[in-house]
């Protein structure tokens, strides 16, 4: 059996990282906050027009895709599929809302103080 090696490792560490409730913060469509798994820590993450940069160290001094980028990376792309799967039918506001006829009178009365 085959070592795994460092990039797979980051990647899976990535994905448990992604999978975790409440571990990944989106800011707005270019920064994110990603907790860490062994520290009390929360890393930043930003997307550039370079590329993606994370504040953790083996980003910072390796210069390599770190687990927190992987995270944001796996949590994007689950973002991606629940917006194609989910449709959201428009309301149609001509139809009765229990039974769907299309035959509506309005009779009704409103009652204010003046």
């Amino acid at each position: 059996m085959a070592p795994q090696t460092l990039p797979n490792l980051r990647e899976q560490r990535g994905q448990e990282l992604a999978q975790m409730k409440d571990n990944i913060k989106r800011l707005d469509d270019r920064n994110y906050e990603v907790k860490s798994l062994t520290r009390d820590e929360v890393y930043k993450i930003l997307i550039t027009s370079i590329g993606w940069v994370c504040s953790c160290a083996d980003h910072m001094f390796r210069g390599v895709k770190c687990k927190h980028i992987y995270a944001v990376e796996f949590n994007l792309e689950l973002r991606e599929t629940i917006k194609k799967e989910i449709v959201i039918q428009p309301i149609d506001s001509l139809s009765c809302c229990y039974c769907r006829s299309e035959n509506i009178v309005k009779k009704a009365i409103r009652h204010n103080k003046n």
